[in-house]
C-alpha cells in the first residue's frame, strides 16, 4: 500500500475469457490515460488458464496477468483484487474503452469520499452503419444503463469503483455466481450503508453487442443469477410481463423511434428465451458463463 505524488494507488482488475483482441484496445485505453502511470496497476485475470495470450499481445510495463481457473468473471475479479496493492480497486471489463481521464477522476473522488464509485458507460457501435441493427437497438436501450442503476444504488462492473476496505468489509463479490454479482455486490453495500457514488464525467465506452447470440446468452445468464440468488423472484422475473423494460423503453431512455421500435421487437424475442431457459434449467440444465 502506498500513496504516489499524493494521490491514492489505484488497482485496475479486468477479468478476460477468450477476448483478447478488446483486451488489447481496453490496455492501449490505460496506457494513455492522463493519470501518472506510476500510479495504478493493470491486473488481467485470464479466467481461462488454458487460452494464453496470442502472440504479440502487449502488455504494459505497470500491468500483470493472472490466471483463475474457478469459472466465471466474478471469481476472476476476486483474484485480482486479491493480488491488488491499491488503496482503491477499480473494475472494468476486457471489451470496454476507458476515457482518458478516467483514472484521475475516480483518483479526485477518492481524495475526498469513500465506499463505491460508479460511472457511466458509453454505448457505441462497432458496425458503422447509418442505422442500428436489431440486436444494437436492444442492447443500447437496455444494455449498461448506469446511470439508471444508480437510481438504487447499484452499479455494473463495467465501470465501477471500491475502496479496498470497503471491499474487504464486503468480502468481495460473489463467487458463485456468473451474472448479477455486482448487484448483489452493490445491495450488500447498501445493507452495510456504505456510500454509493455515481458520476456521469468518469466514463468508458463499450461495443453495442450486435449479435443476437450475444445477447441471448446475456439473457439467459442474468436468468440463471436471479434464479440462483433468489428463486422465487428470478420466477416472477421470467413469467411477468417484462413491465420495467418498457418504463424504461418509453420513460427512461432517448432513443430514436426506429431504435425504440427494433428495441421492443426484439425484447419480446429475449422473454421467449428465456421462459424456455428457465424451463432447462429447471430440467436441470447447467448455467451459461458466456
Amino acid at each position: 500500500m502506498g500513496e504516489a505524488l499524493g494521490i491514492y494507488f489505484l488497482s485496475v482488475v479486468i477479468p478476460v475469457y477468450h477476448d483478447w483482441p478488446r483486451l488489447q484496445l481496453c490496455l492501449n485505453a490505460l496506457e494513455l490515460q492522463s493519470f501518472p502511470k506510476k500510479s495504478f496497476e493493470v491486473i488481467v485475470v485470464n479466467n481461462n488458464p488454458s487460452d494464453r495470450p496470442p502472440e504479440g499481445f502487449w502488455v504494459p510495463d505497470n500491468c500483470i496477468i493472472v490466471e483463475e481457473a474457478k469459472p466465471g468473471s466474478y471469481a476472476a475479479r476476486n483474484k485480482g483484487a486479491a493480488q491488488a496493492i491499491g488503496e482503491v480497486l477499480v473494475f472494468t471489463d476486457a471489451d470496454c474503452i476507458p476515457s482518458v481521464d478516467w483514472l484521475k477522476l475516480v483518483s479526485q473522488y477518492y481524495e475526498r469520499g469513500s465506499g463505491i464509485l460508479s460511472g457511466r458507460v458509453e454505448m457505441f457501435s462497432v458496425l458503422n452503419k447509418k442505422k442500428l441493427s436489431f440486436p444494437e437497438s436492444y442492447d443500447y436501450i437496455y444494455g449498461i444503463n448506469q446511470d439508471i442503476y444508480a437510481e438504487n444504488d447499484v452499479g455494473a462492473t463495467a465501470n465501477l469503483a471500491v475502496d479496498e476496505c470497503s471491499f474487504k468489509k464486503l468480502n468481495g463479490f460473489d463467487a458463485k455466481v456468473y451474472s448479477g454479482g455486482d448487484v448483489d455486490f452493490c445491495n450488500r453495500a447498501s445493507e452495510c450503508k456504505i456510500n454509493f457514488f455515481y458520476s456521469d464525467k468518469v466514463y468508458v465506452s463499450h461495443p453495442l453487442r450486435c449479435s443476437s447470440h450475444d445477447l441471448l446468452s446475456k439473457a439467459r445468464r442474468l436468468l440463471a443469477g436471479k434464479l440462483k440468488r433468489n428463486f422465487w423472484g428470478g420466477l416472477v422475473v421470467a413469467l411477468s410481463p417484462p413491465l420495467v423494460r418498457l418504463h424504461i423503453l418509453f420513460f427512461k431512455k432517448k432513443a430514436p423511434l426506429d431504435v425504440k421500435f427494433k428495441a421492443i421487437f426484439f425484447l419480446f424475442f429475449v422473454k421467449i428465451v428465456q421462459v424456455s431457459e428457465m424451463v432447462l434449467l429447471l430440467a436441470g440444465k447447467a448455467d451459461e458463463r458466456q
